[in-house]
């Protein structure tokens, strides 16, 4: 059986869970929250699964609306899941980047301050989400989310004191 990524395997539990057409699947937090994906991306993928077995769909025709597609897991993709539950192999740890890290190194307060602001924002969101009636799974994922980014946060605040502070010794 071929492996398949972080999206197709969220998709393919999502669909489990309950029938659920591409839209539903675009506006899914536990997409959002496990992995960022665009349209086109979850879209393909929800085709990718159809040729390989593990999900089917039902067309509902819309009324001056395109039709729909309604996806619903097979046995082979419910066999799958089941596979996957008890997979213990998980993936080698992703080589640690910090994107913000070149913008640090030459000293671009403006992008910095973006960043910092963009963050705060996140940050905000997340918590707000995390208020909200989510399962068990979800809202410890987002915990996760919210810890991660406030080590950005702290990491750029210090990053933009350090630039600051090397300006002012600088301009003395």
């Amino acid at each position: 059986m071929k492996k398949h990524n972080q999206l197709a395997t969220t998709i393919l539990y999502l669909v489990n869970r309950k029938p659920m057409t591409g839209y539903d699947l675009t506006q899914s937090r536990e997409i959002a929250i496990t992995r960022s994906s665009s349209h086109q991306q979850i879209y393909r993928e929800c085709r990718n699964l159809v040729e390989d077995g593990l999900i089917d769909f039902e067309v509902v025709y819309q009324e001056s609306k395109p039709d729909k597609k309604v996806y619903n897991v097979t046995e082979l993709g419910q066999q799958l899941l089941s596979v996957l539950q008890t997979e213990v192999r998980p993936d080698k740890p992703a080589t640690l980047r910090i994107n913000d890290a070149p913008f640090a190194l030459i000293g671009n307060t403006e992008y910095i301050k973006a960043r910092i602001e963009s963050l705060h924002n996140e940050v905000n969101d997340l918590v707000e989400m995390l208020n909200e009636t989510i399962s068990p799974m979800l809202s410890l994922s987002i915990q996760l989310l919210i810890d991660t980014r406030k080590s950005e946060l702290k990491y750029n605040e210090g990053v933009l004191r350090e630039i600051l502070t090397n300006e002012a010794f600088a301009a003395a």
